[in-house]
């Protein structure tokens, strides 16, 4: 094996090691002037098993003509960071609850490291509340929108619609390449052709 696809190999598995990022995307028009209001999203970080190992950032908010409104009440590991929201495993408890003035769209970015924790994996969850700090009925498990194991190659099979179709229905959530993993490939693959070159000369 040459110098160069030996070194390909290192950055893939460098690769598979950096965080995780998910674009988490919903229609919210059906929040737009409704009773129940003001809403809130509340982000948390639950942990699996009493280790604390994982943590989240939620940034690149987009709520289209609607806005993020007020302070944000942390608990936990949560602070702010610019462009949004960390929650850092430090207990049992570590949330983030943002009052919003919903548009037609909510959009964020979710990144996430993937440590084990036993006996169950970390995971996020969001959730919708209403006024009165309920959350918003949803199919999904607690009336979550989103919740999601932070495991390797994690997938958001678990986000849920409103028990109110007229509310939202299923959410997208698409997996984005990190820019440091893509970087990393695109070096591995320079190095692969200017070995080639090498060896022909």
């Amino acid at each position: 094996m040459t110098s160069a696809v030996r070194t390909l190999c290192l950055l893939a598995l460098l690769a598979g090691c950096a965080p995780a990022a998910y674009l988490f995307q919903m229609d919210t028009s059906g929040f737009v002037g409704n009773p129940s209001g003001p809403f809130s999203l509340t982000f948390s970080l639950v942990d699996g098993g009493g280790a604390e190992t994982n943590t989240v950032d939620i940034t690149d908010f987009n709520v289209g003509t609607g806005s993020l409104t007020g302070l944000p009440v942390l608990s936990g590991g949560a602070i702010t960071i610019p462009g949004g929201f960390r929650i850092v495993d430090t207990g049992l408890d570590n949330r983030v609850t943002q009052t919003f003035d919903p548009g037609a769209v909510l959009q964020f970015l979710a990144s996430f490291t993937t440590l084990p924790d036993d006996p169950a994996p970390d995971a996020l969850s969001f959730s919708i509340l209403d006024s009165n700090g309920i959350e918003v009925p949803t199919t999904g498990l607690g009336n979550t929108i989103l919740y999601l194991e932070l495991t390797p190659g994690a997938l958001a099979e678990l986000s849920a619609s409103a028990e109110d179709p007229s509310l939202f229905d299923q959410p997208t959530f698409t997996e984005v390449p990190e820019p440091a993993t893509s970087a990393l490939l695109l070096f591995g693959g320079v190095l692969i052709l200017r070995a080639r070159r090498g060896a022909r000369g």
